[in-house]
């Protein structure tokens, strides 16, 4: 049951190239398990790392904690935000991005806002978004935001400003000759948003067809498209008398993202179910690959695991990832230690794309 919940939540990521598939170099790692109880994590949702003081920040999506701290290095746990309806308690929250100081944001897709809790989970500011949407970012002081279903314009994307007022829409759906209204077009194309604030650029990429989009809003809040790729895009019908979308024809792509000023990392999948069971979605929604982009959309590396993830966090200096993993229906933490094959793709002397 929990799987499946987190089957249903889980609506993400992809990829761009710029280069041959052949030419992409692939580093193998090795997964280094973290001490972690059985029961530390009750279920699983994205991972939000706070390395200087040794913990995850991950929502939950069962149970009396809204969000909580694991602490990695010495298994143990706290609450941050409570679920229920009361003062300081959530019912519908998902963590979108984390500060090097612990700040974060949460997001309530229901209620159309984002708030900002200092590292203790008392709040700092919210902010209600004008439109809709299915997911949304901070960047700098403006939001990014993915899917408004009230519009019938063919665009994906909205920038507003610091009180959530609507700056302008930008950016195509895929051409993917589905005979749907854009509503149905956000719910196929969901995904994960990813920000670069010093670049002042984000990354959204689907879960459902490999879709990768990168922006970036320039001083005068105009958006200008550095990179796009869409492929193998699934094919779906409209369900009847609800915003959701039947998939007839879909294979997972990436099945998480995290963002470091140097590069995105995208878990990547690539696998049809071999039927509707939730083992067989279950199986599929685990990958071995992580897709190494750089901020102008050049795929630079895979980076292969000898453990199937679930999905990641990564160190502000890419020296390391930990990974969440699902070992015989208990999840586990892992981490692998990427400085010296990071040092080596940096070190490329052929890709005039390395960013500054």
């Amino acid at each position: 049951m929990k799987r499946l919940t987190a089957i249903c939540l889980m609506i993400l990521l992809t990829g761009a190239c710029s280069r041959p598939e052949t030419e992409i170099p692939e580093y193998r790692l090795n997964a280094t398990p973290l001490p972690l109880s059985d029961h530390t994590i009750n279920t699983y949702e994205r991972l939000f790392l706070n390395e200087s003081e040794g913990y995850i920040l991950m929502a939950e999506s069962f149970g009396t904690d809204a969000v909580k701290k694991i602490f990695y290095k010495n298994d143990s746990t706290v609450s941050v935000l409570r679920r229920g309806r009361g003062p300081n308690e959530y019912t519908d929250s998902k963590i979108c991005n984390i500060e090097a100081n612990g700040d974060f944001y949460i997001m309530s897709v229901t209620q159309g806002k984002i708030d900002k809790h200092a590292k203790d989970g008392s709040p700092i500011r919210h902010v209600d978004i004008e439109t809709f949407f299915a997911s949304a970012i901070e960047l700098g002081d403006q939001y990014i935001s993915y899917g408004d279903f009230s519009v019938s314009d063919n665009t994906m994307y909205t920038l507003s400003d610091a009180s959530g007022r609507t700056i302008c829409r930008f950016g195509a759906y895929p051409d993917d000759g589905v005979p749907a209204d854009f509503a149905y077009k956000a719910m196929a194309y969901q995904g994960r948003l990813v920000a670069n604030d010093a670049r002042s650029r984000f990354a959204f990429l689907t879960i459902f067809g490999e879709v990768l989009d990168i922006y970036e809003i320039q001083n005068d809040s105009i958006p200008s498209k550095i990179a796009s790729y869409r492929n193998g895009l699934p094919t779906y019908q409209p369900k009847e008398g609800v915003i959701g979308v039947k998939y007839d024809e879909f294979h997972f792509a990436y099945l998480d993202a995290y963002a470091s000023e140097r590069f995105i990392y995208a878990l990547y999948s690539g696998k049809k179910p071999v039927d509707r069971t939730l083992q067989a979605l279950s199986d599929a929604q685990e990958g071995n690959v992580i897709r190494l982009y750089d901020w102008d959309g050049n795929l630079r590396a895979n980076l292969i695991t000898d453990v199937e993830l679930l999905c990641l966090c990564v160190s502000a200096d890419d020296s390391f990832i930990i990974a969440l993993y699902d070992d015989k229906g208990i999840f586990r933490l892992c981490t692998f230690d990427i400085g010296e094959v990071i040092r080596q793709i940096t070190a490329e002397p052929n890709n005039p794309h390395l960013p500054t």
